[in-house]
């Protein structure tokens, strides 16, 4: 993977986000199929937990990403350093919400995922207006914390298309539903047309976000992720939740 600055000089340091530069464990890198859609599509799908339940089937009682069930009683949002941090809430047996689960948005165009000793950071990265790739680096956990040697370059695995040759939407994991969602929305989805109601009060936070940003860079300030302090650049991690079970009634 190649990482290109395209702003005012001097250039800034490469963020060290934990999946980036971690030593205790294994990397490697998934190349999707290029995305036939707006990149803003799926940056604003990752603010959107509750499509989980209409469109990957957790409502029926099927886990999604390996998480154990609970019943989520709130959705919750929150600006942090690095973008948006959101939360799905489950009650525990005295009604007290707790975190079951957690990943934040990394502003821009990334998502950054835990399941169990996974970690995964998603680069979705705009071609053109119409035209989006997609990237995921994994990085696995060594079991007892030990350092593991690096390859000089990690291995990359290319995922199968997600559709078939007559352009039907396989639909059999959790990435391809999404693509289905998002590419059949339109290659820009026409937003002016659509009704958000509360549990979009993700998107709408993302979008205020994006303005903000924007609107920082006109006037010649730096947007959220720009990294020119060597020593905050050591390390960066997000503190991500999958456990169901230790997490719920604790204080947030």
């Amino acid at each position: 993977m190649l990482f290109a600055y395209m702003g005012p000089r001097p250039a800034p340091l490469l963020p060290a986000y934990d999946v980036l530069v971690r030593k205790d464990g294994e990397r490697r890198i998934v190349v999707l199929p290029p995305l036939d859609c707006n990149w803003l599509q799926p940056m604003e799908n990752s603010v959107d937990p509750t499509h989980v339940h209409y469109l990957h089937g957790a409502g029926r009682g099927r886990p999604v990403h390996g998480e154990r069930k609970a019943e989520i009683k709130k959705y919750d949002f929150e600006p942090f350093e690095y973008g948006i941090m959101k939360k799905r809430l489950a009650a525990d047996g005295g009604g007290a919400l707790g975190v079951v689960n957690q990943h934040p948005l990394v502003f821009p165009n990334m998502l950054r995922q835990r399941h169990g000793r996974e970690h995964y950071l998603q680069y979705r990265v705009p071609v053109d207006d119409a035209r989006t790739l997609f990237f995921e680096i994994y990085f696995m956990e060594s079991r007892d914390g030990a350092a593991v040697d690096q390859p000089g370059e990690p291995p990359v695995d290319y995922a199968q298309p997600a559709k078939t040759p007559d352009g039907i939407y396989k639909m059999e994991k959790v990435w391809m539903q999404d693509y289905m969602a998002w590419e059949t929305a339109g290659a820009i989805f026409e937003r002016s047309a659509e009704h958000l109601a509360t549990a979009d009060k993700g998107i709408l936070l993302f979008r205020k976000m994006l303005k903000a940003e924007i609107d920082k860079v006109r006037r010649g300030k730096e947007p959220m992720g720009v990294m020119r302090d060597p020593a905050k650049n050591r390390l960066i991690a997000f503190h991500t939740i999958t456990d169901t079970t230790r997490e719920v009634g604790r204080s947030r």
